[in-house]
């Protein structure tokens, strides 16, 4: 049997994962191709190792109402420096800083963290 390069590449790209290539990481939670469960699982270990552009990533693959794994996942976003201004950010159409804090308000509200709720809404 013949092996298409697509799925040649998402091997290799799978082995650099493994072995903790961030970048690949970043790639095999971007895979369509995959599960989100799968999915979910890389951009929790890139986001872990502190990568922002995962933290957000994860939101879109988490459960609506997960509210403990969204809290998480938006702290870790708030807390990763990716070396980009917000300005660059809006220009390109990703997440923001003040759009985290709101739905980190969002969460805690949701949890009944009023206090902190307004505390996020004040960083927003």
């Amino acid at each position: 049997t013949t092996v298409s390069p697509e799925a040649t590449s998402r091997f290799h790209t799978w082995l650099a994962a493994l072995g903790g290539c961030l970048p690949a990481m970043l790639a095999c939670a971007k895979d369509d191709a995959a599960t989100r469960p799968s999915r979910l699982q890389w951009a929790h270990n890139a986001a872990k190792r502190g990568s922002r552009e995962a933290s957000v990533l994860a939101l879109s693959l988490i459960e609506p109402g997960d509210t403990m794994l969204e809290l998480f996942y938006v702290q870790r976003a708030i807390e990763c420096d990716d070396g980009r201004t917000e300005r660059q950010r809006k220009s390109d159409m990703d997440t923001c800083q003040h759009e985290l804090h709101a739905r980190l308000a969002a969460a805690n509200l949701a949890l009944g963290d009023r206090a902190t709720a307004v505390q996020n809404l004040e960083r927003a």
